[in-house]
């Protein structure tokens, strides 16, 4: 890849020039803890936004990715500082994609953010399918 880019290229020039060694953050290793760091950041001031504004609703959607496996993607609305903010707050595999399985998944989320749902939660958004909207056993129910 360094080919086609001249700042890698530089940067892994000057690695294997230099008899110290060096820590390059080149491992998808140590890529993917410094992403989970940076997420873990980002969404602690998005829940530090949400319990600040006192109100606020949910898109909830799911899609089954190439594995197979139900990803579960949480979206909130809020205001914070006059403007109304949609922020992607989390994204898990739902173990159980029937309304109930989706209502445990919510629960949890919200429990691990420490998310006051049952008082501050104004409106809810979801997909047409019977998981999500079903009359007596949906998602939408259950909330």
């Amino acid at each position: 890849m360094s080919h086609h880019n001249s700042t890698l290229q530089y940067h892994l020039e000057k690695i294997n020039s230099s008899n110290h060694n060096r820590l390059t953050f080149m491992s998808h290793e140590s890529q993917n803890k410094l992403l989970l760091i940076i997420a873990e950041i980002i969404r602690s001031v998005i829940v530090k936004q949400l319990k600040a504004a006192g109100l606020f609703s949910v898109i909830i959607d799911t899609t089954t990715d190439v594995a197979s496996l139900e990803q579960f993607s949480f979206v909130v609305l809020y205001v914070h500082e006059g403007s109304i903010e949609e922020r992607l707050l989390s994204l898990v595999t739902a173990s159980d994609a029937t309304g109930k399985g989706l209502y445990n998944t919510f629960c949890t989320l919200t429990e691990m953010y420490q998310i006051d749902w049952k008082t501050k939660l104004c409106a809810q958004s979801y997909d047409g399918a019977a998981a999500m909207q079903g009359e007596y056993s949906g998602l939408r129910t259950y909330i």
